[in-house]
């Protein structure tokens, strides 16, 4: 079989994180919601589980970063994480979606979307 493109997915992964520019954004944690799309460099050549495919080893990754590592903006952070994920993991390429569902009265809140790529990966 030949696959061309191969990736894994994490929808509305809820976690916390002090995120913000006002001080009561920082006194307390609050939920931000996260949805990566992920490149796999390639398929796993066995059936065996790899740090790349775990959805819950990147899912704990994502987790421990957003509730370590404080920042203003949702922009930093989705790059930061961007950045974190492909130096960890390795993927080539990712989507990242940060969603705030409380940032905005009468709303569903407000998001960051972020598409990386490795240099040299089209």
């Amino acid at each position: 079989m030949s696959v061309i493109k191969a990736s894994i997915g994490i929808k509305q992964l809820r976690v916390t994180s002090k995120l913000g520019i006002h001080s009561w954004e920082k006194r307390w944690p609050q939920v931000i919601v996260v949805d990566a799309h992920l490149k796999l460099p390639h398929l796993p050549q066995e059936d065996t589980l790899n740090p790349q495919c775990d959805y819950a080893t990147v899912a704990l990754f994502i987790q421990k970063f957003c509730r370590d590592n404080p920042f203003n903006l949702l922009e930093t952070l989705t790059e930061k994480l961007c950045e974190g994920l492909h130096k960890h993991f390795g993927f080539p390429s990712l989507k990242l979606t940060i969603s705030k569902p409380y940032a905005l009265p009468n709303s569903k809140g407000a998001s960051v979307s972020l598409t990386f790529r490795a240099k040299g990966n089209n």
